[in-house]
């Protein structure tokens, strides 16, 4: 699967989906967009937009996205905080072939939104 790292998210996180082709915003250029214009550019590559920016499921149309996103839904961001989801990452991917939205938590739980079309 093709992921596509948001800005907000460590660049070490890359390691979390070692089984993937992963590209950070960073790797592509791409770190000074941001929002539905950093969306839109990573769907030209991505199959999945991986971010932990807990406020775009407010901030995006999540009916129109156009790719699904992956929230990487911990209290901190550091990469030590994210490999604790770890366990949980590759079903959470899975839900994205049938979900636009899909959140990771802490504790485990896995949240979907949104049926893909």
């Amino acid at each position: 699967m093709k992921i596509f790292l948001d800005n907000c998210v460590p660049y070490r996180a890359k390691r979390l989906f070692s089984a993937h082709e992963v590209k950070h915003a960073q790797d592509a250029g791409l770190h000074r967009l941001q929002n539905g214009k950093l969306l839109q550019a990573a769907a030209a590559w991505a199959e999945v937009f991986v971010t932990t920016d807990k406020q775009i499921r407010h901030q995006q149309n999540l009916e129109r996205l156009p790719l699904p996103i992956l929230e990487l839904n911990s209290h901190l961001t550091r990469f030590e905080e994210l490999q604790k989801l770890s366990p949980r990452l590759e079903d959470a991917l899975k839900l994205t072939t049938k979900f636009l939205f899909v959140s990771v938590a802490s504790d485990g739980e896995i949240e979907s939104l949104i049926p893909r079309p």
